[in-house]
Order: structure tokens, then C-alpha cells, then sequence
């Protein structure tokens, strides 16, 4: 039996609540019932329940996500989030979906460079009152797995042209920037299209790291040495070894997806990819 002036929620307040969160009728209630009526204070309440979900799931293997790609208007500005969740199914929660379009846009409309870190603490574009991240709670708190905001990035054109890809399922995407006469907006998508199928680790092979080359390198020479050519030749296998993983993992020296025949390089007549930023759910 319910205490001398504890406070009753009626059917029509419950449901407004759970128009606005998302959630449960029976958590929006309770928490209508703690707040005495008040409606923004349970919506903080549930918000607050969502940070205790979010903690109790933390550790949980988050392999699934979604990736949402936000271009400004005038094209000026591309940003690009993964999101990461425990289940496929998840990734595909009309909340989720909206929740990563929404932090993509406040990846290219806040202020300073955005980050993982950093991002979901700063005022939302949208309603600067609370945090770009509330609403990543509310979804924790409907969904009640363990999320996150895996990364992030912006690239801006200051005088380039971008383009970007998202793959249809968005799992997959990539935002190209190239300079000169040549760069237009059909290059630069052509060149993210590429990229999001090819996977390239570097735009040359100068970007790829020291210590990949070098494994690369070194499997290469045993490789070479497994055959029983003569010594004098082995370096030459090694080398050619070498530079066929270049060509597999660097993005100027891969054969353009589109033809199977063009190497990307041969496709930037007067132009110059000077960013590629490419993110794949399980990467």
C-alpha cells in the first residue's frame, strides 16, 4: 500500500515521459514518483540510472558499433564517430542511430579539436544546458548494455576538397581531403569509396610506421630464404615481397577498386590526397 501523500503519476504522464526517454513506462513511472510530478527532475533521474548501468556493464566486450559521417552544408567541415556496442542488433536501435548521427554533428560544430575523450563532456550544439553525452545515457539506460564512443574525427577543407563514405551497412566509412586544380568533390568521394574497400593502413608508403616495414621486412627475407634461391638473389625477393605489401596497404599505390586496372596514384592528375582518415567496426 502506497505511504499517506506518496505521489500517484497518471497513465498520461507516464507515457509523455516515456515519449521523451525512450524507456520503460515502468522506470519512467518510478522515477515520476520519486520526482514528485516533476518532470525534468525525472528525466534526471533516469539519466542518473543510466550512469549506474553504464558502470555495472563497463568491461563487457563492446565488438559491434555504427559509424555516422556528418558534412556541413557548404561542405567546409566532415566529421566522422564509431560508436561501439555489445550486440549488432543494438547498433541498429532507432535511439542508437540517432545518438551517433547526433555526435557526429557535435563532432564538426564544437569548438576546439574533438576527441574521444573529450567529446561527449562538451556542451551539446543542440541545448547547451546539458552535455553532448546525456543522451548516450538514456540510451545505455533503454538498451542496458555496455557503450561507448570509440573514436572520432574532423577534417576540415581550408582550401581543399573533401569527400566521404559511409559503407551501407556503417560499419565501414572514410573522409578524403585533396588539394589542387585538379581535386573535386567526385575525386575525393571516388577516392573514400576506394578506401573503405581496399583498407589502407597510409596514404605513401613514407606514412607507414618503421616498425611495420621492418616486420614486413623481416618475413619477407624468411620467406625468400625458404625457397633455396641463391644467396645473391634473396634480397631481391625480400625487396620485391616488400613492395608488393606496399602495394596491397598503400592507398597510392593500390589498383583503384573501380576498374582493377588503375593504380590510385594515376587517378590524382593535379591533385593530392593529403587526408584519409578510415574507420572499420572491429578495427
Amino acid at each position: 500500500m502506497s505511504s499517506p501523500g506518496s505521489y500517484h503519476p497518471s497513465a498520461a504522464e507516464v507515457k509523455t515521459l516515456r515519449e521523451r526517454t525512450g524507456l520503460p513506462m515502468m522506470d519512467c513511472k518510478n522515477a515520476l514518483v520519486e520526482a514528485k510530478g516533476d518532470v525534468d527532475l525525472a528525466v534526471e533521474i533516469l539519466r542518473k540510472r543510466g550512469e549506474q548501468v553504464q558502470s555495472k556493464k563497463l568491461g563487457r566486450e563492446t565488438s559491434q558499433g555504427r559509424i555516422e559521417c556528418f558534412k556541413d552544408p557548404a561542405g567546409q567541415v566532415f566529421a566522422m564517430v564509431q560508436m561501439k556496442c555489445e550486440q549488432a542488433q543494438s547498433a541498429k536501435n532507432d535511439k542508437f542511430m540517432a545518438m551517433t548521427k547526433a555526435l557526429a554533428r557535435q563532432a564538426a560544430q564544437q569548438p576546439g579539436e574533438p576527441n574521444a575523450e573529450s567529446l561527449l563532456e562538451q556542451p551539446d550544439v543542440d541545448d547547451p544546458s546539458k552535455k553532448a553525452g546525456a543522451q548516450m545515457l538514456e540510451v545505455i539506460n533503454l538498451i542496458r548494455e555496455n557503450m561507448g564512443l570509440a573514436r572520432v574525427a574532423r577534417v576540415k577543407a581550408d582550401g581543399g576538397v573533401l569527400g566521404a563514405y559511409v559503407h551501407f551497412d556503417f560499419q565501414q566509412a572514410a573522409i578524403v581531403r585533396l588539394e589542387g586544380t585538379g581535386a573535386t568533390p567526385e575525386l575525393a568521394y571516388d577516392i573514400a569509396t576506394h578506401a573503405v574497400a581496399a583498407k589502407p593502413i597510409a596514404i605513401r608508403r613514407e606514412d607507414v610506421p618503421k616498425e611495420v616495414v621492418d616486420k614486413e621486412r623481416e618475413i619477407a627475407k624468411e620467406q625468400a630464404a625458404s625457397t633455396g634461391k641463391p644467396a645473391n638473389i634473396l634480397e631481391k625477393i625480400a625487396e620485391g615481397k616488400v613492395n608488393a605489401f606496399f602495394g596491397d596497404n598503400v592507398l597510392l599505390e593500390q589498383i583503384f577498386v573501380k576498374d582493377n586496372k588503375t593504380k590510385v596514384r594515376d587517378l590524382l592528375k593535379q591533385a593530392t590526397v593529403t587526408h584519409l582518415v578510415r574507420f572499420r567496426v572491429g578495427e
